[in-house]
């Protein structure tokens, strides 16, 4: 029987049953070198291998290809030689041009060849929840926003909304303490009810020049979103720390001086731990941002009465809040009245990082 040239993919090549015949040495006889393979245009692409160039070249030279090798095979495909015994004649297929791709007694074949080593099943756990936690885009924004004049109305805003809010939600603390030192049913309702009502009318009075945000840590979920810039955010994080500021010295002010205390100032309750108030904190802020997202920022949403839930997501938290932590859910509401009365309380980091965790992680999930 007389040996005949393979054409197509194993063009070339001697017959090698010991050696895959797409990985047979240079020096075997008949095999292509790389001077021949520069000399016909291959080996143009540094970055593959000898094997995939050979097979891009010799699909250039048969176009119509056959269906046994009628795509590029990745990378992990290997050739192997299978031995069959023939008496009669041999095997031919032939392309649209009608060339020999396999003769004799050997078929060439194409095996995927199985990941042997898959990654473990808490790696792919672990792969796939911070998949879903990629939800991150945060922009820094234009320098010009400090010199447009819609910016600062909104940061304006966002100052006095910042100012009344804390004015009425402290007073609410300040005044019900006139009637009772300790911390009544009734007391707790009055409370509840004076920041939702308060939140739910000043959101709705901001709304339509800044977003009505009013709370440094909504204002981070913003941000984290995508919704706002950083440039933006942090005209506006400083408009409510002064608004909060300026609400507290303001109620300093129209309030006796035997009645001031601690101007209504959060701190943990007795038997309260950090972390205890940290986990309050975030699991209160997550309610709060992800009823604004639901309400306010998903077009699906109510829209324009987005202020009310909002407003009883705050009444329920603090009825919730009140007795732990005294229910911020707000870095401006506690940074105005300490700075102002002084009391820092014994962990004042609680309503800074609690607050700010929750509105990332309630921004994230309801993306």
């Amino acid at each position: 029987m007389h040996n005949k040239k393979l054409y197509g993919f194993c063009s070339g090549l001697k017959r090698q049953p010991e050696k895959a015949r797409g990985y047979a040495s240079s020096e075997s006889s008949g095999a292509v070198s790389n001077e021949q393979e520069r000399e016909r245009g291959g080996f143009n692409n540094p970055g593959t291998s000898r094997y995939e160039q050979e097979i891009m070249n010799k699909q250039q030279r048969f176009p119509g290809g056959s269906n046994t090798f009628s795509s590029f095979p990745a990378r992990n495909a290997v050739a192997t030689t299978t031995t069959t015994t023939t008496t009669s004649s041999d095997h031919h297929l032939k392309n649209s041009y009608g060339a020999v791709i396999i003769s004799d007694a050997d078929d060439v074949e194409l095996h995927e060849v199985q990941d042997t080593n898959p990654p473990p099943a808490a790696l792919h756990t672990m792969i796939q929840l911070l998949s879903m936690f990629n939800f991150m885009k945060v922009e820094l924004g234009d320098r010009m926003t400090l010199r447009s004049k819609e910016e600062w109305r909104a940061a304006g805003a966002e100052f006095i909304g910042t100012l009344l809010f804390v004015y009425l939600g402290c007073g609410s603390v300040v005044a019900t303490g006139m009637l009772s030192i300790e911390m009544t049913s009734a007391r707790l309702i009055a409370i509840a009810m004076a920041h939702g009502l308060a939140i739910s009318f000043l959101t709705g009075a901001t709304g339509a020049i800044s977003g009505g945000h009013l709370n440094p840590a909504v204002t981070l979920a913003f941000v984290v979103a995508g919704k706002e810039t950083l440039m933006r955010a942090g005209l506006y994080v400083a408009a409510q720390l002064l608004g909060g500021t300026f609400g507290a010295l303001l109620l300093k002010w129209s309030t006796p001086g035997t009645m001031v205390g601690s101007l209504g100032a959060h701190d943990l309750a007795n038997g309260i731990y950090g972390a205890q108030g940290l986990l309050l904190e975030m699991v209160l802020t997550f309610v709060l941002v992800f009823v604004i997202f639901g309400v306010a920022v998903d077009r699906r949403g109510p829209g324009v009465i987005a202020p009310i839930p909002i407003g009883f997501a705050v009444l329920v938290d603090h009825l919730v809040g009140v007795p732990y932590t005294g229910a911020s859910m707000n870095p401006a509401r506690t940074f105005g009245p300490a700075l102002v009365s002084g009391n820092w309380g014994r962990a004042p980091l609680v309503y800074w990082i609690g607050p700010c965790l929750g509105a990332v992680l309630a921004s994230g999930v309801y993306r």
